[in-house]
């Protein structure tokens, strides 16, 4: 689950410039406002953590982390059936919540891996946590993604003439073909993983409630 977030991540961080530049034209989208959005997308996450916090602490994170993997899977479908690439703003819409939420909720996966390290130790009755080695195994598994992301998204583009576009060699049909193409990934991306993600997190069984625990409120 976690692999596939960061590899989530590592497509909206890396492609979003690359797939505006063809999805969204210069004449329909000032660049003053482009450049906003670029600036946006990198911070609306750490916004969104700030203050997710207290919804986090009533609902618990697991009901939290599975509307992200809800709205991936409703918000693609909705954005490849319903509205389509004719409307560059719409597309700029729905990456930025799509990197706001994915970056965002990222920041709370550390607590399910919290959880699972408390639970190992009152399971096993450990007198400590075996907290670096669970850490340390989903480092392992989650760091891939960051490499294996692009390697994918770069040999689909240069399947469809990427290169060829670049360079200006290719035919209007061509470019054609790679903006459906871009704009499938955008669509299709967040569905396909938002699924996977979405399988994977209903067989979590520990869904403590974090801040409620170690955060208790205080009387005033």
């Amino acid at each position: 689950m976690n692999f596939f977030q960061e590899f989530h991540r590592a497509f909206l961080g890396g492609f979003t410039a690359i797939l505006c530049e063809y999805l969204v034209p210069n004449n329909q989208v000032p660049s003053g406002v482009r450049s906003f959005f670029y600036g946006m997308t990198g911070t609306c996450a750490g916004i969104l953590v700030i203050l997710g916090t207290p919804l986090v602490s009533r609902l618990g994170y697991f009901h939290v982390i599975r509307y992200n993997f809800t709205w991936k899977v409703v918000g693609g479908i909705v954005m490849y059936l319903f509205i389509g690439s004719s409307n560059p703003w719409l597309i700029m819409l729905f990456i930025l919540v799509d990197t706001t939420f994915t970056g965002g909720t990222a920041g709370f996966f550390n607590m399910p891996v919290s959880d699972i390290c408390d639970e190992d130790m009152e399971k096993y009755d450990r007198r400590h946590p075996i907290t670096s080695t669970v850490f340390g195994s989903n480092a392992l598994v989650t760091k891939p993604a960051q490499s294996l992301c692009p390697m994918l998204v770069v040999s689909i583009l240069n399947r469809y003439g990427y290169e060829e576009v670049k360079h200006g060699s290719a035919s209007p049909a061509e470019i054609n073909e790679l903006e459906s193409v871009m704009f499938q990934l955008i669509c299709f991306f967040p569905v396909i993983l938002g699924v996977m993600q979405y399988i994977a997190w209903s067989q979590f069984t520990i869904r403590r409630r974090i801040l409620e625990r170690y955060v208790p409120e205080e009387p005033i």
